[in-house]
């Protein structure tokens, strides 16, 4: 399901999504994939992810290479498969090597003294454990356009419309009081709903809710109309107010849209004031 043949720019990413009702599996079958250019180049990744959700079970297969020139040289030209299977039920997980023919078998919910052993190996942040990080920026500026354009295109056997959507973010350095622009512009093609969307999309919600849950978590992963604006926003060192904030300006300016993704065209950039 690739749906893009041309050059990707910088900091740009694409995302095809489609949501099928598949009648030899007894749930629903999600198919993602993402091409991204990274920047200039550096980090330019494509992954090629089918996910199966029936209730509380679950498996991903995803298939990811880099396709920039020196990391590629890592990855193959091929690239890396790697499937996981996901029991809620069970507090269950298993990770499948392929190539390998051999798997991994862990517990959803890792037992304290495995989960320490994971955090002993991660990057400790600055400052006292448990505080939390001082802002270093603010943000000054948010704005948004969503326009409804009159281009029409079949993506993957579905009928598309396109809007185009654009995002300026503006941050200034609380100390040395220096600003700086995140910009996004974004084709978003999206298909009306349809009931087999509808239903296919309330059982992979299910699902995500039974997982987080069995993780002691309640939010639903984030809509994926934002795609890249989580990270953005990290990367801007504002305060979680501000950053709150802008998401749910965002997701409120693009309630516009109608219909289903199927396809997310987004390039972001950014430049000193």
């Amino acid at each position: 399901m690739i749906f893009d043949r041309t050059p990707l720019r910088p900091l740009a990413a694409a995302f095809a999504a489609a949501l099928l009702a598949a009648p030899a599996f007894a749930g629903v079958t999600v198919v993602e994939n993402v091409r991204s250019g990274g920047f200039h180049g550096f980090g330019a990744y494509a992954s090629d992810l089918t996910i199966k959700v029936d209730g509380v079970k679950s498996r991903q297969d995803e298939v990811k290479k880099h396709t920039g020139a020196v990391l590629k040289l890592f990855s193959g030209r091929k690239g890396t498969a790697t499937d996981t299977i996901l029991r809620v039920d069970l507090d269950k997980r298993w990770v499948l090597d392929p190539k390998r023919k051999t798997y991994r078998e862990f517990p959803i919910v890792l037992p304290p003294d495995q989960r320490a052993e994971m955090e002993r190996g991660r990057p400790q942040a600055q400052g006292r454990p448990g505080q939390a990080q001082e802002p270093t920026a603010r943000i000054v500026k948010n704005e948004f356009k969503v326009e409804k354009t009159s281009d029409r295109k079949t993506l993957h056997g579905f009928d598309a419309r396109r809007y185009a959507v654009s995002y300026l973010l503006e941050v200034e350095d609380l100390k040395t009081k220096r600003r700086a622009d995140y910009k996004m512009a974004a084709d978003y093609w999206t298909t009306p709903w349809t009931k087999e969307l509808r239903e296919a999309q309330a059982q992979r919600e299910e699902f995500a809710r039974a997982y987080l849950k069995k993780l002691g978590l309640r939010d639903l992963p984030s809509d994926p109309r934002a795609l890249g604006l989580s990270m953005m926003a990290m990367m801007t060192s504002a305060g979680s107010q501000d950053v709150e904030k802008s998401k749910a300006e965002f997701l409120r300016s693009i309630a516009k849209l109608q219909g289903f993704p199927v396809v997310i065209d987004t390039r972001w950039y950014a430049a000193q004031v």
